[in-house]
């Protein structure tokens, strides 16, 4: 396998500050066999509608409250598919 898929799982809480400015560093990866997942957990900000209107490309992924870093993680792995999986 040449170029395995690698997913990168994100989880986030309120990120406006920082997803628009992460989200576009992934995006410029050149390595393109690239499967992203952003986890939200239960923001109240924009955090969603940025993903869902600049990234629709990334999986969202949805809870309807705050399950903290690792649990977050644990929800993006279960949607993962990539050989690696990078958590940020």
């Amino acid at each position: 396998m040449k170029n395995p898929l690698v997913t990168i799982n994100l989880v986030v809480f309120n990120g406006i500050k920082y997803l628009r400015h992460c989200l576009k560093a992934v995006q410029e990866q050149t390595y393109q066999n690239l499967e992203v997942n952003v986890f939200d957990n239960g923001s109240n900000d924009s955090t969603k509608e940025i993903v869902r209107q600049e990234f629709p490309q990334f999986n969202l992924i949805e809870s309807s409250k705050n399950l903290g870093t690792w649990p977050g993680q644990e929800k993006a792995l279960e949607s993962s598919h990539g050989k690696y999986i990078v958590a940020l």
